[in-house]
């Protein structure tokens, strides 16, 4: 019973580390869920990220407003809003992302409790592949598959055309 429990560690170790391999070439790619990874009780929340771009966005208003007028702070708090509302959304994706990819490839046991906290998706650059949504996707069978298909179109068989 412990060799079969032992070998089915090293098989997730081995399939963590060939997704690992295959996240940090770009031909798998990991998504955050903002609903559920953007939240407080997410190990990955960080208040900087949304709170940073806009205090600086309204002390350089508050600049432009104190040293160029009316017009002018008005015109840069409306420019911050509209930075705020439509741009700042992208800049929080990416550095939750960013700090999503950090944390999840340091080692199998950070990979498995973001897994199970939810709020991710693997995918791949193919449209063929489905994505897998974490928790209920098994991220194994997808390593599985996207690999197995690499690896068969690197050797030359069933390659796209």
């Amino acid at each position: 019973m412990e060799d079969w429990q032992a070998q089915q560690a090293q098989e997730e170790l081995d399939l963590f580390e060939r997704l690992r391999t295959s996240l940090l070439d770009g031909t798998v790619t990991l998504l955050p869920d903002l609903q559920v990874l953007g939240c407080k009780d997410s190990p990955l929340y960080n208040v900087w990220d949304q709170l940073a771009p806009l205090l600086v966005m309204m002390s350089l208003a508050m600049l432009v407003l104190l040293f160029g007028g009316l017009v002018a702070g008005l015109v840069a708090m409306a420019a911050a809003t509209l930075i705020q509302v439509f741009m700042v959304p992208f800049w929080v994706r990416w550095c939750l992302s960013q700090r999503m990819l950090k944390i999840m490839l340091l080692n199998i046991d950070h990979w498995m409790h973001v897994w199970s906290l939810g709020g991710v998706c693997l995918t791949t650059r193919s449209a063929i592949e489905p994505p897998c949504f974490a928790p209920r996707g098994d991220w194994r069978k997808f390593t599985r598959r996207v690999l197995t298909a690499q690896m068969m179109g690197r050797n030359g068989h069933d390659a796209p055309e």
